[in-house]
């Protein structure tokens, strides 16, 4: 039944992020997570943000910042860390029209990057 639940929340957020045209990073752990994004935007200007738990960021993807290519199926790059004791948890990639979700408990986490 839990990973019943899970799945049905990990499909849900990607239909929110289709409804909003932009790619998304959600945050499905115990901790607060910083997402700074190392690939597909413009350098000091592109997508970074801390994402306390149950909550997401996102950037449109026409904004020029987050996605320098401007095309829905551009590729855009992330570096995900603890934000509290700033420990790698993983690098992930989506498509600019997309979305990420970052899943676990203690110490043990996941990203997944996933299509439009």
């Amino acid at each position: 039944m839990k990973t019943l639940l899970v799945v049905m929340m990990i499909l849900g957020m990607g239909l929110l992020a289709l409804d909003a045209e932009a790619f998304c990073f959600y945050n499905s752990t115990d901790i607060v997570i910083k997402v700074g994004q190392t690939g597909g935007g413009k350098e000091y200007r592109s997508f970074s943000a801390e994402i306390y738990r149950g909550d997401k960021g996102c950037c449109n993807w026409t904004n020029k910042d987050c996605n320098t290519e401007g095309k829905k199926d551009s590729t855009v790059v992330f570096k995900v860390r603890n934000r509290k004791n700033g420990s790698f948890i993983c690098d992930v990639t989506c498509p600019a029209g997309g979305w990420a979700v970052v899943t676990g408990k203690n110490g043990v986490y996941h990203c997944e990057g996933h299509g439009y």
